[in-house]
C-alpha cells in the first residue's frame, strides 16, 4: 500500500496546470494548502483495489472547497474525443491552479498533451512534456492528428459543462426501439 503520508510530486507542465500520480483523500488537504483549486481525475474508477473511487474523491474535494472533475480514460480512450473535448473544455473553463491525475501520471500527461495539441503547436506541447519530465516523442504522430482534428472540429465550448461521476449516459427509449 502506497504510504499517503509522502509528498505528493506535482510536475508543472504549463502555467497552472500540474501531473500528479494516484492522488489518496489525504493529499486534497495538501493539494488545497498549496493553491490548487481544480482536480481533473483521469483514472477509471475500479483501476485498482485500493483506490479512491471518483464519487469519494469528489466528496472529499468539494469539502475541501475544490472543484473536481472526472474524465474516466483508459489507456485506449486517452486520444478519444470524449476525453480530449472534456479535457479541453475543462483546462479553458476550470479555476487555476489544476492538477490532472491517472495512476502514476503518464496517461493524465498524455491526456493534457492531446487536448493542448487541438490549440498549440505539436512542438510546443512535446517541448512541455519534456520540461515536465514526460519523454512522449514517440507521441508526435497522435499529437498531430489531435492538431488536424482542431482544423475541422466545432470550437471548444468553454460553457457546455464539463462530465463528472453522474453523466453516466442512459439509454435512450428510440435507441432500443431502432434495434428492434
Amino acid at each position: 500500500m502506497r504510504n499517503v503520508t509522502e509528498f505528493l510530486r506535482l510536475n508543472q507542465i504549463e502555467d497552472g496546470v500540474f501531473v500528479a500520480g494516484a492522488l489518496a483523500i489525504e493529499h486534497m488537504a495538501d493539494l488545497a494548502k498549496r493553491g490548487i483549486k481544480t482536480i481533473i481525475n483521469v483514472r477509471v474508477d475500479g483501476e485498482h483495489p485500493e483506490q479512491v473511487a471518483g464519487a469519494d474523491a469528489m466528496l472529499a474535494a468539494g469539502a475541501l472547497g475544490l472543484a473536481y472533475v472526472h474524465i474516466p480514460a483508459s489507456s485506449y480512450d486517452v486520444f478519444t474525443d470524449r476525453v480530449v473535448e472534456a479535457a479541453a473544455r475543462t483546462f479553458a473553463s476550470a479555476a487555476k491552479p489544476v492538477v490532472i491525475h491517472c495512476a502514476v501520471g503518464q496517461r493524465a500527461a498524455i491526456v493534457w498533451a492531446a487536448a493542448a495539441a487541438r490549440s498549440q503547436t505539436v512542438e510546443m506541447v512535446l517541448a512541455r512534456l519534456a520540461s515536465a519530465g514526460f519523454e512522449l516523442d514517440f507521441l508526435r504522430d497522435d499529437l498531430d492528428a489531435q492538431a488536424d482534428r482542431a482544423r475541422w472540429l466545432e470550437p471548444v465550448d468553454t460553457e457546455r459543462p464539463v462530465p463528472s461521476v453522474s453523466d453516466a449516459p442512459v439509454p435512450v427509449e428510440a435507441d432500443k426501439q431502432q434495434a428492434a
